[in-house]
């Protein structure tokens, strides 16, 4: 008999447009009720929502619409409490235990469990119990308190999320900007190894231009010594051929003796000839990020025949590393000036 009366009320309290419980219940003048929104929708699909008047689902029955709508229709006060006692009911409905199916849960055990009565007789015999509503109105008062107390901690919690949520917001900027200098940085080094390639290819064209010539110098001083010498020993063959070649011969007898001493000077000073060439050497300065331009130049190089050009990899010619044996040498020989002008103030 109960469950009948609660399925009618039920169903009093549902939308017979919608067919769910009322939400904003409103009468039309046909004392009929309907949904706020279920009524709108009729007169939205009528109209396009500029209908005046509204006709009852139910039974045809036309309302007049006034100034704003369905919303200024009267609500349907007896259905609105309806729906809270009904509510209510709902939020005190009993809840039977699972495992005794036919006996409500109001107790509280003291191993922190809801039971029944049933339960105390069995599983929770030696247990301590409180009514389950006290325990509940005792810890929901607790938790009150700690959400409370919890508000000042939450308030920096969500403002330590803003301000996370800040950064990550700037950080994908900021990580174009370091990309940006990173190119820069690179571009600028690539920009000193450029400046830095085309020092030393001038360097070489430099040297090279002024190697070629001194050998061409050389080659040609040596090749007018062996064409005096050449003229010399012409004449000298054709003269006892010829009168007039005999007289010639004579005549610059003075300057083939000069060319032949001329040749017997320059043989003297004629040294096995050497290889020449010219070698990149590497300088590598203490101060790692010292210019590029420094770090590097172009030297002439001499070696015989028998000897191998000397090694490319000169990292032990360091600039830097020389200087500051120098200046151990300096302090050494100064120490030793010092202890042999004590040694000799010690003997006077």
């Amino acid at each position: 008999m109960a469950s009948s009366v609660e399925d009618r009320l039920e169903k009093n309290l549902e939308c017979g447009i919608c067919l769910e419980s009322f939400q904003k219940p409103r009468m039309l003048r046909c004392h009929h009720t309907y949904c706020e929104h279920c009524l709108q929708r009729i007169v939205f699909r009528a109209a396009g929502g500029r209908k005046q008047k509204i006709t009852c689902p139910e039974c045809r029955v036309e309302t007049k619409l006034q100034q704003g709508g369905v919303e200024n229709l009267p609500s349907n006060f007896l259905i609105k409490q309806l729906l809270e006692v009904n509510n209510d009911a709902q939020l005190d409905a009993q809840v039977n235990c699972e495992k005794h199916v036919e006996e409500p849960v109001d107790l509280y055990c003291s191993c922190d469990k809801p039971i029944c009565r049933a339960c105390t007789v069995i599983d929770h015999r030696s247990h301590l119990n409180q009514p389950l509503s006290g325990v509940f109105s005792r810890e929901k008062k607790k938790i009150g308190k700690l959400l409370e107390e919890a508000k000042p901690q939450m308030s920096a919690l969500k403002a330590e999320i803003t301000s996370i949520e800040g950064i990550e917001e700037a950080l994908p900027q900021n990580f174009l900007e370091v990309k940006k200098q990173v190119d820069s940085f690179i571009d600028s080094k690539i920009s000193q190894l450029d400046s830095a390639r085309e020092r030393l290819k001038e360097e070489v064209n430099e040297m090279s231009t002024a190697l070629v010539n001194d050998l061409k110098e050389k080659r040609e001083a040596l090749l007018l010594s062996v064409s005096k010498v050449e003229t010399v020993k012409e004449s000298f063959t054709s003269c006892s051929h010829s009168g007039e070649k005999k007289v010639e011969f004579l005549r610059k007898r003075r300057q083939f003796e000069e060319h032949l001493k001329d040749l017997s000077s320059i043989s003297h000073d004629i040294r096995p000839c050497k290889k020449v060439s010219l070698q990149l050497l590497k300088i590598h300065p203490v101060n790692s990020g010292s210019d590029l331009q420094n770090q590097a130049r172009i030297r002439r190089i001499e070696f015989s025949e028998s000897e191998k050009p000397p090694s490319v990899s000169t990292d032990d010619v360091t600039l830097p590393k020389i200087r500051i044996e120098f200046a151990l040498l300096l302090l050494v020989m100064g120490l030793l000036i010092v202890f042999l002008l004590e040694q000799k103030v010690k003997v006077h």
